[in-house]
């Protein structure tokens, strides 16, 4: 976007100077002395530069034009080729709403989605499957409060750090190629009834766990409850 706006204010600028100089310029010669010499200008010497120095600063600044559109193009090209962390190759997304009501439990959501994983699943071609509540590089579809147990108590909840979490199924880091550092990704085991677990990034860590161990740390986050507004206790 910035290099975007540049070029378009210095294209305005070339067509304001080079548009106007040139009427401004023929506005001072005299039309009768020029047809008396038939048509040939009776200005000097020195107001004759004026067209040449139009010529010579049009040129200047269509070479740095030029120049910067080819360095917009390459930094383009280099964008393209940065490792997201994902892959972005063969992945077919959809976003699959639900009215709001119509699950109250878990109980009642996980067999649906687990129906629909599955009817996906066996479609000829498609190699792996999951959900999540926000795609990768769009950002959280959640964020909310949490506190690292063991460290700082917060006598006011709104004084928590704040970060963003998704919830994704089993295979998820499977499916976008997404390398898990340290540990290791959910499992159809990683359920409500068992221990939980949490999966968090670089960033992460080095923004609310320096200098520990995240297999070593354990947070308290508030309860999300399917198919309500509210959370639960934290």
């Amino acid at each position: 976007m910035p290099v975007l706006t540049a070029t378009l204010a210095a294209i305005t600028l070339a067509g304001l100077l080079f548009g106007c100089a040139p009427a401004c310029y023929a506005s001072r010669v005299d039309p009768q002395e020029a047809l008396k010499d038939g048509g040939r200008s009776t200005s000097s010497a020195n107001s004759n530069k004026l067209p040449g120095l139009l010529i010579v600063g049009e040129f200047s600044l269509r070479l740095s034009l030029l120049a910067g559109a080819g360095l917009a193009v390459h930094s383009f090209w280099n964008l393209t080729r940065v490792d997201l962390g994902v892959r972005t190759d063969h992945r077919l997304t959809f976003e699959l709403s639900q009215p709001h009501g119509r699950f109250a439990t878990p109980a009642e959501m996980n067999p649906y989605y687990e129906q629909v994983l599955a009817a996906v699943r066996a479609v000829p071609g498609v190699q792996s499957v999951a959900t999540v509540t926000g795609l990768p590089l769009r950002g959280a579809s959640d964020g909310m409060g949490f506190r690292r147990i063991g460290g700082p108590e917060y006598s006011n909840h709104s004084q928590r750090p704040l970060t963003g979490f998704q919830s994704v199924s089993p295979n998820y880091f499977k499916t976008f190629g997404i390398e898990v550092v340290q540990g290791r990704a959910s499992t159809p085991q990683d359920t409500a009834s068992g221990v939980r677990v949490a999966l968090v990034n670089q960033e992460f860590v080095r923004r609310y766990l320096p200098g520990l161990d995240p297999l070593q740390q354990r947070i308290a986050i508030a309860k999300i409850i399917p198919g309500s507004p509210q959370l639960g206790p934290r």
